[in-house]
């Protein structure tokens, strides 16, 4: 499983109707807005990296509204000590 949270800076006043436009993407699990830099976190999962990497590319990248974006992705071969 591959799994990413992506930040999304955006114009504020879009917030809530890209909160709702980006859950109806398929590997969206979960929306939520916050304060700071970015105003959403969004977490992405899917069966492999290249699916992932196409939706926020080609789906969630092309959203007008959406400023910038910070892809942080989840790594499988980290062990902690």
């Amino acid at each position: 499983m591959s799994i990413v949270y992506l930040l999304i800076n955006c114009d504020e006043k879009f917030t809530e109707s890209l909160k709702t436009e980006i859950s109806l993407l398929t590997s969206v699990k979960d929306v939520h807005v916050v304060s700071g830099p970015y105003n959403m976190i969004v977490k992405l999962e899917s069966s492999s990296d290249d699916v992932l990497k196409e939706q926020i590319t080609w789906k969630i990248r092309k959203i007008d509204k959406i400023r910038s974006t910070m892809n942080l992705m989840v790594r499988k071969d980290f062990e902690y000590c």
